[in-house]
């Protein structure tokens, strides 16, 4: 049982029982003794069938090494054995603990269901000789008992049906799916537990996630490309991709925060209220366990030293006592400001948060006709007596074609070949056989023949991908009205070559057509024409990547061969690609990795793991590059909006690699080496604007950051009259305003380390811009074509 090619495999064998009085010896006395004979289907009749959900060998029923065994009152056993394999629709929704549901469809062939009616044994299915399949269990096996009619070209044949219920054995997959795919899932949050100096939380987060993206590529490949039923597996594996790219993210985050305490910023209140909500959500008890000290029934009122360093006078300090309030909470009183609240704390208590949301994120029949067989007999010696097969009945014989489709089996965009089962309608009338003016044989309506003894035309499906040949079945009958009319259906599986559209893969529309030429017999001789559908979909079955959006059929004519002209007609199959496997599987990985390529420049340099974050997206993107191109054609007849867009995020993800090399040698450039005018310039006028650097809109271009207290206690110093120290009775700030004259002249202002933190802030700007408006036009182009089918 193959899910990913959609088809079930089996061994077995019919047992087919039919009566023929013709081979009846009951009454002969000479001959009591003798209750068996055996004989091949060269010497006797048999019912035409076929297994038309078949996908290998869609022909009738033979084999002539195995007799059929005939009993003295004329019963015909037979049993013919063969591998058969058989389409069928695989039900993803719960795999790899999935269950399966397939069907053997048995049909006469030619013969209607007035002349041939199948019935179902007392044991549909016989089960004595099963042997057990190591990955598939057979849990029901069943067979429909009531006569089913299979509509083809507006005739009905008689057809049974026969259902296999399977489940797979889960060990293997849980062992070797279900357990790594949760274990990864957690690994995912553990990235929180990595202390932030260790220089290892981006390459642990980014490896997890690549583990991640080989893993879903893994699965995909044994899934069908169905957009029916959507597994849940890719579902929870997309959740987790997301929830890992998240996790690269917040670890940034926590980076960028723990790094700034080297920087000497202070920490905004907004932060610290959140960071003391943070650390309660976070803790036991209520209270902290980190920076909180709990204790029952006690109020303390410690005093707190806080030292403030004025830029340009390092020997002024200025020691401030505050008394703090100190809350209690269910009886427990947190100390939160016994400690400083660093940018430090404030790291490990965000570590902390993503970890605990990441660890709960992640779990009706009309009277019978008068028959005689004496009369067939007659018949048929008097129309074939002087019959020729090699000579046409007429001068020039209109053949009335129509194809009937069963099902798409496969469209290969990368092979550029479609496959499918159905069969061709072929009409043509023979004078040379009728018998509508015989009044002797009116009883007779029909008569069944094969190509061995009827002329036929000679055709071929001339865009064939697996051998050309004429279309010929010896083992399928031809039905012969009284009117000289024959109605021929031999059924196959075509391969035809189609030219590959990639242009909008994997949201792409195939047209590919199937092309019946006349062979041998010129257009003077053949003419080719469709019946009143060319393209019959009555017994049409779904396919889960392919959706069949329209069928036609056109006549070209004659097609030229040499110095002569053969009739030609064409079947057009347009095909639409379901999107939801692909939307899930390719396009939503493909735009969380472009986003990812400009969060390089939110990692601080000091963490020593910019270039190493840089790297490892730019090779995650070359690697499904790849995979991709494994996908599709080699044309360059069309090009893949995909490839394009992959390539310019491959473009972009190699300028973030040098732009990062620049910023990290900027900023490992020593403090004595001065800064070009030209830099100071260039930073302070165009790089701090596009980087949004805090206070660049000023006309000064310096940085102004702005404090409306409540209240303010002014504290003037003697040498620096710019200078004020605003005391807020719950926090206090500096306010430092400068003008341009100050800056220019002061060389401690801009250093090659706030060079390399504009840079950074200008290069993520630029990058997220340029990559979230070529993602807009990417998808709004593939959309577009979509939505207009």
């Amino acid at each position: 049982m193959n899910i990913k090619d959609q088809t079930l495999s089996l061994s077995g064998y019919f047992n087919l029982i039919w009566r023929d009085d013709r081979l009846d010896w009951s009454s002969m006395t000479d001959f009591t003794n003798v209750r068996n004979l055996f004989a091949t289907q060269q010497e006797l009749w048999r019912p035409t069938l076929v297994v038309d959900n078949s996908i290998t060998d869609l022909s009738v029923i033979s084999n002539n090494d195995i007799p059929m065994r005939i009993l003295k009152r004329g019963l015909v056993y037979w049993r013919p054995a063969d591998v058969y394999v058989v389409a069928c629709e695989s039900d993803i929704t719960y795999y790899p603990m999935d269950m399966q549901s397939c069907v053997i469809s048995l049909s006469s062939w030619a013969y209607t269901n007035y002349e041939v009616s199948l019935r179902m044994s007392p044991r549909e299915v016989v089960t004595d000789f099963y042997t057990k399949n190591g990955e598939w269990e057979m849990i029901s096996c069943s067979g429909d008992k009531t006569e089913a009619l299979k509509s083809r070209g507006g005739t009905t044949y008689s057809n049974l049906k026969f259902t296999i219920n399977l489940r797979r054995r889960p060990l293997f997959h849980i062992l070797n799916t279900l357990f790594p795919v949760v274990l990864m899932a957690f690994l995912s949050a553990m990235v929180f537990k990595l202390p932030a100096d260790s220089g290892e939380k981006i390459g642990f987060s980014l490896t997890v996630l690549l583990a991640y993206t080989v893993y879903l590529t893994l699965i995909s490949e044994n899934i069908p490309s169905t957009s029916v039923t959507v597994s849940y597996l890719s579902i929870y594996l997309s959740i987790t991709m997301s929830l890992g790219t998240l996790a690269v993210l917040c670890t940034i985050l926590v980076l960028n925060m723990h790094y700034r305490e080297a920087e000497g910023q202070p920490i905004p209140a907004f932060a610290r209220s959140f960071t003391i909500c943070l650390m309660r959500l976070t803790c036991s008890g209520g209270c902290c366990r980190f920076l909180c000290n709990c204790k029952k029934n006690r109020r303390v009122s410690p005093e707190k030293n806080l030292i403030i360093n004025v830029v340009g006078l390092e020997h002024l300090t200025k020691r401030i006592s505050e008394k703090k309030t100190v809350e209690e909470n269910e009886g427990c009183v947190c100390e939160h400001d016994k400690e400083v609240l660093t940018w430090i704390h404030l790291a490990k208590v965000l570590d902390s948060f993503f970890f605990i949301v990441f660890i709960v994120v992640n779990g009706f029949r009309p009277p019978d006709i008068p028959y005689s067989k004496e009369l067939e007999t007659q018949l048929r010696t008097e129309l074939f007596r002087n019959y020729s097969v090699l000579q046409r009945p007429e001068e020039k014989v209109m053949i009335n074609v129509s194809l009937s489709i069963l099902t798409i089996n496969d469209m290969s965009i990368k092979d550029q070949t479609l496959s499918m089962t159905g069969y061709l309608s072929l009409k043509w009338k023979d004078e040379r056989l009728a018998w509508d003016e015989l009044s002797d044989y009116d009883p007779i309506n029909f008569l069944f023949s094969t190509e061995t003894y009827v002329w036929r035309p000679s055709l071929l499906i001339d865009n064939a991908v697996h051998g050309i040949s004429i279309i010929s079945d010896v083992h399928t009958p031809m039905r012969i009205r009284n009117i000289g009319a024959i109605h021929w259906s031999p059924a196959d599986i075509y391969t035809v070559s189609c030219e590959s559209d990639i242009m909008y893969y994997p949201l792409d529309i195939q047209t590919c057509s199937v092309s019946l030429t006349s062979w041998a017999y010129t257009s003077n001789e053949i003419d080719l024409v469709f019946d009143t559908e060319p393209v019959d979909l009555d017994t049409y079955t779904a396919n889960g990547e392919w959706e069949l959006i329209a069928t036609s059929g056109s006549s070209s004519g004659s097609r030229s061969k040499g110095d002569n002209s053969f009739s030609n007609v064409k079947f057009s199959i347009k095909l639409r690609r379901r999107p939801l496997f692909h939307v899930l599987n390719t396009l939503f990985p493909v735009a969380l990795m472009a986003v990812l390529s400009a969060m390089v420049f939110k990692l601080p340099v000091e963490s020593g793991e910019k270039i190493g974050f840089a790297l490892t997206v730019l090779l995650a993107y070359a690697v499904y590059l790849t995979l991709i191109s494994d996908n599709i054609p080699s044309t360059s007849v069309s090009v893949c909006f995909l490839s394009i867009y992959l390539s310019l995020i491959l473009t972009y993800g190699t300028l973030s690699v040098l732009c990062t090399i620049m910023v990290i040698n900027v900023h490992s450039r020593p403090d004595e080496e001065y800064i070009p005018n030209w830099l100071r310039r260039v930073t302070i006028s165009v790089f701090m604007p596009m980087g949004f650097w805090k206070g660049s809109c000023s006309p000064s271009g310096c940085c102004k950051k702005k404090v409306e207290p409540k209240q303010t206690k002014t504290i003037n110093v003697v040498s620096v009259s710019k200078i004020k120290v605003d005391v807020n009775e719950k926090s206090m700030s500096v306010v430092e305003d400068y003008d341009s004259a100050s800056l220019e002249s002061n060389d401690h202002q801009l250093s090659w380390q706030i060079v390399s933190q504009v840079l950074d802030a200008m290069f993520f700007n630029v990058f997220m811009w340029v990559i979230v408006l070529t993602s807009i036009v990417f998808f709004g182009i593939l959309s577009n074509e979509f939505a207009n089918i």
